[in-house]
């Protein structure tokens, strides 16, 4: 089975890195599902992710291993910490990182104020103190935005909010998605990981993904992806041929 699909290439592929925050996620009360979604999404336009890292709900987390990843990436997002308890401090610990005070921003507290009315309080009004200098991402399912300061946007860590918050942002990223290929195997990996390599080296603009799998329809799906939409093509075709008389000398 081989499926080809072609598009423009992609004028600018942003790093992104991604790191989720908080203890329920390191001890396995929550799942993170957030992560394959946003890898995904980046894949579809064209980005790519390139780190995921969780981290406890701390400062000095934030300092040790998050301030490192805003300077190596063109884009870090956040997942969580940005609620109305006590452990939500993604908002100020990010500020400490940009060396920039928390205060309270007039367009949030109105979304807040709209969303909650006369159920609004102390602790719901904690969640329009931002970083100075924050822009806001929207919030249509709970009032509470999410922000962004420099090259850094924080998103709430539910996932359904996590994933509105990025399509908000999504057009604002560009890019167009990588051309992309594949096609499914009956025999190990061990049998064409020799003719994978001479693909690799003909072809050295495709990145080429094989997955294996135990049970179902095939044993190893093989994956190419690339800017350039006939390389994409070629390189799929020319390990499938490969692969194929592998099947058939053997």
């Amino acid at each position: 089975m081989t499926r080809f699909s072609e598009s423009q290439a992609c004028e600018k592929q942003l790093s992104v890195a991604l790191v989720v925050v908080g203890n329920e996620v390191l001890s396995g009360d929550t799942l993170d599902t957030n992560g394959n979604y946003l890898a995904k999404r980046l894949s579809e336009i064209g980005h790519s992710l390139e780190l995921i890292v969780t981290i406890r709900d701390s400062f000095e987390a934030f300092e040790e291993f998050v301030a490192p990843v805003i300077k190596r990436f063109d884009i870090v997002i956040t997942s969580g910490g940005i609620g109305p308890t006590p452990d939500d401090i993604t908002r100020d610990a990010v500020a400490r990182i940009f060396g920039v005070g928390v205060a309270e921003h007039p367009e949030a507290l109105r979304m807040l104020t709209e969303f909650y009315g006369d159920r609004m309080n102390d602790n719901a009004r904690r969640m329009a103190l931002l970083p100075e200098g924050a822009t806001l991402v929207p919030n249509v399912r709970t009032g509470a935005p999410g922000f962004r300061i420099g090259n850094v946007y924080c998103f709430a860590g539910v996932p359904q909010i996590f994933q509105d918050m990025f399509e908000a942002i999504a057009p604002s990223l560009g890019g167009f998605p990588l051309s992309r290929a594949e096609f499914t195997t009956n025999i190990g990996e061990s049998r064409f990981s020799h003719a994978m390599r001479d693909a690799c080296a003909k072809f050295p603009a495709v990145e080429i993904g094989s997955y294996p799998r135990l049970g179902g329809e095939y044993r190893v799906k093989l994956v190419f992806k690339g800017r350039d939409a006939k390389a994409v093509e070629e390189c799929c075709r020319f390990l499938k041929a490969a692969i194929e008389a592998i099947e058939t000398n053997e």
